[in-house]
């Protein structure tokens, strides 16, 4: 009998993460797990340079490539596993299949992973400690699935929403008592204030906007603050120009034609995460 790899990951790895909630406590536990031989990593590394002078950069480097095995190996589970999330994230919300069909193209799988190795990449080499760096990696899953979902059904889901809360919330625990300081507890009030009147001026102004991406907007402010949702509003809205410009030039609509925001909301949210410009003016900003 003949296997390959598309066999593997369409019967085995689609059972396993049958369920958003399942997948969200194996990637926790497999993130711990790669912390944890990090740690002992960097600790066999320092006895050793304490032994021999010469071996100065023993830590530098190692630390180099378990990022990058980390990088790749993340990256690509989280494309892989993106797609079949997205796909039943996508079903329980409309009555129509078809509308889940392009999650079954090679090509939507093959950008799926290419963007979760840029995104890991980005988060792993810019991460200031690990408990950032885990907070990050565990945010990239609901922020993914939520985008496929959103730019095929126009609906972001609100168990991505909560995923995205509930790694928020033990972040913020974890700072408070290993820091004993609540000084990150204003910034994340200020955050979500700020996501929410944001959203809701387009509201006012009788712009459509949908409850969800007022919702989704809240959560990022919530999640990177004041100054890094404003980074990623600016983010944001670059892109939408771009994409309107897109439409024009290839005769595809304009600027009436309506667009789901939520991947751009993402994509913002994730290049922030990554490349924080205003976390240096603030800091309570831990991003």
């Amino acid at each position: 009998m003949r296997f390959s790899l598309y066999q593997i990951y369409k019967n085995d790895v689609h059972n396993l993460f049958k369920t958003y909630e399942n997948t969200l406590l194996y990637t926790i536990f497999v993130v711990f797990i790669l912390i944890y031989c990090y740690n002992l990593v960097v600790k066999r590394c320092t006895y050793t340079e304490l032994q021999n002078e010469s071996a100065g950069d023993c830590e530098g480097i190692r630390s180099m490539i378990f990022k990058i095995i980390v990088s790749i190996i993340y990256g690509i589970a989280l494309g892989i596993v993106t797609i079949p999330l997205s796909k039943k994230l996508t079903l329980s919300r409309t009555e129509d299949p078809a509308e889940a069909a392009p999650l079954n193209k090679m090509s939507i799988k093959i950008l799926s992973v290419a963007l979760g190795l840029a995104a890991a990449f980005g988060i792993t080499f810019t991460a200031d400690s690990p408990d950032l760096y885990i907070r990050n990696l565990l945010l990239l899953i609901p922020i993914f699935s939520l985008s496929f979902v959103d730019a095929l059904v126009r609906k972001i889901p609100n168990s991505c929403l909560l995923s995205m809360l509930v790694v928020e919330v033990a972040y913020v625990i974890y700072h408070c008592i290993a820091n004993k300081s609540l000084d990150i507890i204003p910034s994340i009030f200020m955050g979500f204030f700020i996501g929410m009147v944001v959203c809701l001026i387009p509201s006012i102004l009788k712009i459509p906007m949908g409850a969800g991406d007022i919702k989704y907007s809240g959560v990022i402010g919530i999640c990177i603050y004041a100054t890094g949702y404003f980074q990623s509003m600016v983010i944001m809205a670059i892109l939408v120009a771009v994409f309107y410009v897109y439409l024009k030039i290839m005769k595809k609509g304009d600027l009436k034609t309506q667009v789901p925001m939520g991947p751009f909301l993402s994509a913002g949210t994730v290049i922030t995460m990554c490349f924080s410009v205003f976390s240096i003016f603030d800091v309570n900003i831990m991003i």
